[in-house]
């Protein structure tokens, strides 16, 4: 029979009855819900049944959830796919990513390498959903591969990264990221901002939405990051950014503009669209307050928008893309270099401007 809980002189072993940690055996055993565990670092650091994860404010070997073989299993928002009470949780309509999950309380409820918290797909209940970059972890075996561990943000909370190639040339890391030496984890994909919350402003990195503070922590699908949004039914957004509707929100948020004709679409934290107007020189759209770069014959310039707003002194509004959009571009066929001339030298109410010589 187990040794009575409490008795100091026949220490409890392993998933034996006790009441303090005293009560169990080795330097590494602790009373965990009256029965007696052991700290982990790692999943192969437990007994068969047990698995390495939250035991209260401690990492502990504890019970491992029920199997589910369904969970996981791809619905592409199909409900006939998910069986045993598990539901097809999706982030928007024909997502790929689709999965079956059933509700939890915590991360004990769920498979290995998953854990509990509300989501895109619930933001009101608790499911079961597979760690990704930036979600919460435990132990470097939580995260998605064995080269991809958990490490500890600024902001003091362990989030499971993605493991990197430092070449500055390489794209490993997701939008936004960078790839750094991290000790004792080699190469990881680390946010700008240093963890995966940031201060709650626009476009900082977040989890969920109490880590914002004007708007909805928003999920974005394509970069597979979260960024804090910003509502913008009545007041305008900053410069580079644009006033969109995001599915599953009330109001329209500021998101960093997206350029899609032509392109991929591309969204960025940390270089939205900049604030290049008539004539500034631009390497691309996210240069440009407007988002559009256009080419001349002597390089690539802004133009600023005029859909909706008059041109400036020697600018004149001429469409785009049959139409599409409308842009503020140097007056008279001048080059972008004379028109700089007009701007530095002119007196727009009482001068002319004839190729960037004032008359």
């Amino acid at each position: 029979p187990p040794p009575p809980a409490g008795d100091a002189d026949v220490p409890a072993e392993f998933g034996e009855p006790c009441v303090v940690d005293e009560d169990c055996a080795g330097p590494d055993g602790v009373c965990f819900e009256d029965a007696c565990s052991r700290t982990c670092e790692a999943y192969a650091d437990c007994p068969d049944g047990t698995t390495c994860g939250a035991g209260g404010d401690r990492v502990l070997c504890v019970a491992e959830a029920p199997a589910d073989d369904n969970a996981g299993a791809r619905c592409i928002n199909d409900d006939d796919a998910c069986v045993g009470g598990n539901e097809c949780r999706s982030r928007g309509p024909d997502d790929v990513y689709a999965y079956c999950s059933g509700g939890c309380e915590s991360d004990r409820d769920c498979p290995a390498k998953w854990f509990c918290a509300v989501g895109l797909a619930d933001p009101d209940h608790p499911y079961c959903q597979p760690r990704g970059f930036c979600d919460p972890c435990n132990v470097d075996d939580d995260c998605r591969t064995e080269y991809d561990d958990c490490i500890a943000g600024e902001d003091g909370l362990k989030f499971c990264s993605y493991v990197c190639d430092p070449d500055p040339s390489s794209s490993s890391c997701p939008v936004d990221t960078e790839c750094r030496e991290v000790p004792g984890h080699g190469y990881q994909c680390v946010p700008f901002a240093g963890g995966c919350t940031g201060d709650g402003s626009l476009c900082q990195p977040c989890r969920f939405d109490s880590d914002c503070e004007d708007g909805p922590c928003l999920y974005d699908r394509y970069a597979q990051i979260r960024l804090c949004g910003q509502d913008c039914d009545e007041d305008p957004c900053p410069v580079g950014y644009d006033c969109v509707p995001i599915e599953g929100q009330d109001k329209p948020q500021c998101y960093p503009r997206v350029l899609v004709a032509g392109r991929a679409q591309t969204q960025a934290c940390t270089r939205p669209s900049g604030g290049g107007l008539t004539c500034d020189p631009c390497a691309d759209f996210s240069d440009c307050e407007s988002g559009q770069c256009i080419r001349y014959d002597t390089g690539m310039y802004c133009g600023a928008d005029c859909t909706d707003t008059d041109c400036g002194a020697w600018e004149e509004c001429q469409a785009f893309n049959n139409g599409a959009f409308h842009l503020c571009v140097a007056y008279n066929q001048i080059t972008c270099g004379q028109y700089y001339r007009c701007t530095q030298n002119c007196d727009p109410e009482t001068d002319e401007c004839d190729a960037g010589n004032c008359r």
